[in-house]
């Protein structure tokens, strides 16, 4: 597998485990763990658009 292909899965992988980990703590009424994790999951979505962007341009 490449390097590339390899982080793009992580990628994947840290947001589903952000967005369904902020989805359990915001029903134990945890509001701060719950918006950490949403933000880590955004932040990684943004990375891989910015990174499809820069695939599309070349």
């Amino acid at each position: 597998m490449k390097p590339k292909k390899i982080q793009f899965i992580t990628d994947i992988l840290w947001i589903i485990i952000g967005i369904f980990s902020g989805i359990v703590y915001y029903n134990q009424k945890d509001f701060v763990a719950a918006g950490v994790f949403l933000a880590v999951a955004l932040f990684f979505i943004v990375k891989i658009v910015i990174k499809l962007r820069k695939y599309e341009k070349n």
